[in-house]
């Protein structure tokens, strides 16, 4: 897959989950950590995503996810993303947090995790967030 914006992107899953020592599955996780201003009223993530599987059928197999967190809890789930909603193309993400994080420090967090048989790919690319300040 190209990039959404080049040169780079996140590539999480994209191979089986089996390892040669266990059975269980590979799980992935990539992370940005930010500051948020204080004074801020509002604070929204845009972006994009793509999933790519070679699992067939709806049953869910493989996971991702985008989540915002604090201190190691989430607070939000932006997507909660599976083999079994595949897309075509990128797809815009534009998620209004609803949370009150003003002068603090959130993570922006991304995860997957694939089963032993059929990869599916979780790509995500081009992340902001813009932050509104009202002194």
């Amino acid at each position: 897959i190209v990039p959404q914006t080049p040169s780079y992107m996140a590539w999480l899953g994209g191979v089986d989950g089996q390892d040669e020592h266990t059975d269980n599955n590979l799980v992935d996780s990539i992370y940005q950590d930010v500051t948020v201003p204080a004074g801020t009223t509002k604070v929204v993530l845009t972006g994009y995503y793509d999933v790519a599987t070679e699992e067939s059928g709806s049953t869910v197999y493989d996971r991702g996810s985008l989540s915002i967190m604090q201190n190691g809890t989430v607070l939000e789930t932006v997507l909660s993303l599976t083999n079994a909603t595949p897309t075509a193309d990128w797809t815009a993400i534009n998620y209004t947090l609803t949370h009150d994080v003003a002068g603090q420090t959130i993570r922006v967090f991304m995860t997957s995790s694939n089963d032993v048989t059929n990869p599916t790919s979780f790509y995500f690319d081009s992340f902001v967030l813009t932050a509104t300040y009202c002194p």
